[in-house]
């Protein structure tokens, strides 16, 4: 299908939001200034928007209670008298704790702010457990990469829960299993991660840009495990409206019927997921590649890999107003230019990198925004440098449709891992500024009704935006466990059998040393074994386990915001040990691939006697692929239906010195033939690779290749000759080139 909404839609919502923008109350600026001798304090800048209104008094209330969005913040603990420029100290604190600050003016025209502030906050050991539900048509193509998540997130101290499933399987079902999970450890399962295509859910009549009434996609559905869903209610049908066939949620049709979430949501829940993008289809990427490089750039954000600003840029946003100086303290925050130049703006940012950007109001369509571009300008972007995003303006609130823009930064290369819908409401961001993850503010921000008096934007419409508090449109796009402030880890830790663990230094400058944790396993969990952060690139372990794993992290203390300081720690670095085979997966009858939890010494690779196969299959050739964990083995013939065994002994990773393997690992796999070709009511037309479009359907269809796809010639193709085969689905604007057994470069597309 192809979204294209009227292009006067978004020019006279353009206009609208910037007379609103004119309009608009803005909030107090609050920044925090710390010190812990000789006595701890915590002092509050507090300035207006418009320093011409004179005398203004401030309201002051305080609350230990961090992440409560219910309740009462009981009794001021100050009331100022003074210019719209002022300083409050608060020496009623400890040095370790963490206070929350809500500043109230008495001018109406002048909204109220908030801030987590506070001195030394110790550093967060555990973050609970995370739900990784992976869409299994993914499971062994990107085996390597997502064993690495699994490895990233439990060396930033979560402990990794993980559910494959299948994208045809019922949404309900999936998050039983969600469900499951989380009533057998309530207390501590708090987020759950959605990599892939898992069923996207549809709820409630809502109009949140003012363009019709119409059922939004929410992921709110599975992080509320209390809350009741229905599906009875609403009965409406806003197609002739819009031209959208979606606009229509009618009782019993698989839509719910709420509007808000119906209880408190109790997970923190983030996806990513590029199905349909076909504007990077169109240039040859596939789901599973772009996948593959979202999950590139989350490993390089964690571990500093590339280098981001700690500076924000925004465009007209009223979330950045609330939550910027709170995150970077005095810092001038950079303010886009306003055009139309999609060209210019793309080249600001591929040169110059921002750990943020909001865009409040503009001109918004499916696949493009007024002031940046389309999806499709991403797609050819060689990166844009802007790691969390916010943006808001017409229609795009609806992420899951045909190259959805909200998910383009994700799909593309450059730094792009958050985004989401914002300013309608404003979300709840600042807690970030002191190591708090997107996906907590996230979760703050859909539960939030009045607690954070935050106004949204614009108030004027009748009825005023902020009513969409709690509204199910709010969705998080990207992994929710990330955070703002990244510490360089260090590397090539290795554990002896002694017990000593070394490693060598982290580039991070102005570190208090290294924590060394110990665990069960590779994914988890861990506990510090070290009392205070040890100076040098070694610690002796008393009593070391058999068998024990252990990982190091780098300790800073952060002040890179403008709410105090918090011990921050890197990943957590695991101890190298000799390569792994995390899975085997026959090719063809005559081919294996091997993928590796690390990079493997070539030679080492590529010598055949270290691997061996059951029931008289022999190993004739084994070639390093390019990406240096994946082996392919050459062997003689399978027989289809049977299982077999591959074993491994001798094999080196790249380090020096390389770690190797003294004892042999067991990797059972099932070879089963694969028919070329299985019918279904999508498919138009059936090629063989044979180098010149031969229609073998009996159609007597042709086809043209767009982009850098290419018949294979006979015997040349991962495969062999005959496996070979392009599938071609139907569609109005291109096909897709399904990948069969071994086809090298996966999916293409084509001018039809």
């Amino acid at each position: 299908m192809n979204i294209y909404p009227p292009r006067l839609v978004p020019v006279v919502f353009l206009l609208s939001l910037f007379a609103h923008n004119l309009q608009a109350a803005s909030p107090v600026q609050i920044y925090a200034t710390t010190q812990k001798t000789p006595a701890p304090q915590i002092t509050l800048n507090l300035s207006e928007p418009n320093a011409w209104w004179g005398q203004e008094t401030y309201t002051i209330y305080r609350t230990t209670a961090i992440g409560n969005f219910k309740g009462s913040w009981g009794m001021p603990v100050a009331t100022i008298d003074t210019t719209p420029a002022a300083t409050w100290t608060d020496t009623q604190v400890a040095a370790g704790t963490a206070y929350e600050y809500r500043v109230v003016p008495a001018w109406s025209d002048v909204d109220e702010a908030y801030i987590l502030a506070g001195i030394e906050l110790p550093q967060v050991e555990s973050r609970g457990k995370i739900v990784l539900v992976v869409d299994n048509q993914f499971s062994a193509g990107l085996a390597f990469e997502i064993q690495r998540l699994e490895r990233d997130l439990a060396g930033d101290g979560w402990t990794v829960l993980r559910v494959d499933v299948s994208r045809d399987e019922p949404a309900t079902k999936i998050k039983g299993r969600i469900k499951a999970l989380y009533r057998s450890d309530p207390a501590n399962t708090v987020a759950v991660f959605l990599l892939g295509h898992i069923p996207v859910v549809h709820s409630g009549w809502m109009n949140p840009d003012q363009h019709g009434s119409r059922p939004a996609p929410t992921d709110a559905f599975y992080a509320d495990m209390d809350g009741v869903w229905t599906d009875t209610r609403v009965n409406g049908d806003n197609r002739a409206i819009g031209g959208y066939d979606w606009w229509i949620n009618v009782p019993r049709d698989g839509k719910f019927d709420q509007t808000l979430i119906p209880s408190d949501l109790e997970l923190q829940v983030g996806r990513v997921d590029f199905y349909d993008m076909t504007a990077f289809y169109r240039l040859g990427a596939t789901e599973q590649e772009m996948l593959r490089t979202y999950l590139d750039k989350d490993h390089a954000f964690r571990a500093k890999a590339f280098a981001v600003e700690n500076r924000a840029a925004q465009m007209g946003s009223e979330t950045g107003k609330y939550n910027f100086q709170q995150m970077f303290g005095t810092a001038p925050t950079f303010m886009v230019p306003d055009s139309n130049d999609s060209a210019a703006w793309f080249g600001l940012f591929e040169d110059d990198s921002y750990l943020w950007l909001l865009k409040g109001g503009g001109g918004g369509y499916y696949d493009g925004t007024v002031g940046i571009g389309s999806t499709a300008d991403f797609a050819r972007s060689p990166g844009v440098k802007i790691v969390f995003n916010s943006w808001f303006a017409s229609f795009y609130s609806e992420w899951d449709v045909e190259n959805a823009f909200l998910r383009a930064p994700l799909a593309a290369k450059g730094y792009g891992l958050v985004n989401f819908w914002s300013e309608n409401p404003d979300w709840v961001l600042h807690q970030m500024a002191l190591g708090g993850t997107i996906g907590a503010a996230a979760r703050l921000s859909q539960n939030n009704d009045l607690y954070y008096a935050l106004k949204g934007y614009p108030v004027e419409n009748d009825p005023p935006m902020e009513l969409n508090r709690r509204g199910v449109h709010l969705n998080l796009l990207g992994d929710p466990s990330l955070r703002m402030h990244i510490v360089a880890p260090p590397s090539n830790v290795r554990a002896g059998p002694s017990g000593l663990v070394t490693w060598d230094a982290s580039p991070e400058a102005g570190l208090l040393g290294y924590d060394v944790y110990g665990g069960r396993s590779a994914t988890g969990p861990f506990v510090r074994l070290n009392a205070t952060p040890v100076s040098g690139p070694a610690y002796a372990v008393g009593n070391p386990v058999r068998g024990a794993r252990y990982q190091v992290k780098a300790v800073k203390l952060d002040a890179s915001s403008g709410s105090g300081t918090y011990l921050n720690t890197s990943v957590g670095v695991l101890d190298e040990q000799a390569p792994r085979a995390l899975l085997a997966e026959p090719l063809a009858s005559n081919q294996l691939r091997i993928v590796f939890d690390k990079a493997l010494d070539q030679a080492s690779a590529e010598t055949p006697g270290h691997y061996a196969i059951n029931n008289g299959v022999a190993v004739s050739s084994a070639t390093l692929q390019s990406d240096r964990h994946t082996v392919v083995l050459g062997t003689t013939p399978h027989t289809s239906g049977m299982a077999y065994a591959l074993t491994l002994q001798g094999l080196a990773d790249s380090l020096t010195p390389p770690n190797s393997s003294a004892s042999s690992q067991r990797l059972p796999y099932l070879y089963a033939e694969r028919p070329e070709y299985s019918p279904d009511g999508d498919t138009t037309a059936l090629w063989p690779l044979n180098g010149n479009g031969d229609d073998a359907s009996g159609h007597g269809y042709t086809v043209t290749l767009g982009g850098d796809a290419a018949f294979t010639a006979p015997g040349k193709g991962v495969a062999g000759p005959s496996r070979e085969c392009l599938k071609v689905s139907s569609n109005s604007h291109f096909g897709r080139i399904a990948r069969f057994p071994g086809m090298a470069g996966g999916v293409r597309s084509f001018s039809a």
